[in-house]
């Protein structure tokens, strides 16, 4: 067992990484407005980052750089959140 695996069970995240208040955060409001990823202050990021990890565990893994950037910027479209994925 590694040191960061021992750790994680140790100290499970936070409810709102789980699926809870973050992605209630996330979602815009009603007017159906999208936020930019690159506006988002840095706890918001972190969050969306955690919560995502979450999400990716009952996907099967890849090593392809477009799929993983495919499904990060699908997951954050359904919260209202614009994605451009990798810079040029």
């Amino acid at each position: 067992m590694t040191k960061s695996f021992r750790f994680w069970r140790r100290h499970p995240a936070p409810a709102s990484a789980r699926g809870g208040t973050a992605d209630e955060r996330a979602v815009p409001e009603a007017s159906g407005s999208t936020r930019r990823w690159d506006a988002l202050d840095d706890e918001e990021q972190t969050e969306l980052r955690i919560a995502f990890g979450y999400y990716l565990d009952g996907l099967s893994p890849t090593c392809s750089i477009e799929t993983k950037v495919a499904r990060f910027r699908d997951w954050l479209r359904e919260r209202g959140i614009e994605y451009s994925g990798l810079p040029d």
